[in-house]
């Protein structure tokens, strides 16, 4: 879990994606396809997103 701004946060868990989450309006504002396996770790250098799969790859992700 990585709080993105104020209102957002970014997960990723077993389903293989990462979901970008407005709590402030209870929303899901985005949910991409990330790993074939279980996203394991997420981290942020704004702007960018890096992701860590059970497929053993790294992914990085711009957020726009």
């Amino acid at each position: 879990l990585i709080e993105l701004d104020e209102q957002s946060v970014a997960f990723g868990g077993d389903d293989c994606f990462i979901t970008i989450w407005n709590w402030n309006q209870d929303i899901v504002k985005y949910k991409c396809f990330a790993h074939p396996g279980s996203v394991i770790s997420l981290s942020m250098s704004h702007p960018y997103i890096y992701s860590m799969g059970g497929d053993s790859r790294i992914r990085v992700w711009k957020q726009e």
